[in-house]
């Protein structure tokens, strides 16, 4: 039988904290474009839209395969 420690709240924050960090700021990413280049005008701030949207693609397409890796690397170490 495979004995392991316990899970600690430290283990679960070390795992946490990042993904949340990164699920607030990118929005937050895509609001700074936007009152930034917002004061240029309007097709200026159509292409930053259209450009976050492909760019947050991007960022979720990685993130997907992130965790499918991270779950065929977790059950292959059990």
């Amino acid at each position: 039988m495979n004995a392991r420690a316990p899970i600690t709240r430290r283990d679960l924050d070390r795992l946490a904290v990042p993904a949340i960090v990164s699920g607030i700021a990118e929005p937050v990413i895509a609001l700074v474009d936007t009152a930034f280049v917002g004061r240029l005008g309007t097709a200026d701030l159509a292409a930053v839209g259209i450009g976050s949207s492909f760019f947050l693609l991007v960022v979720w397409v990685l993130s997907q395969t992130r965790s499918a890796v991270l779950a065929v690397v977790a059950r292959y170490y059990g």
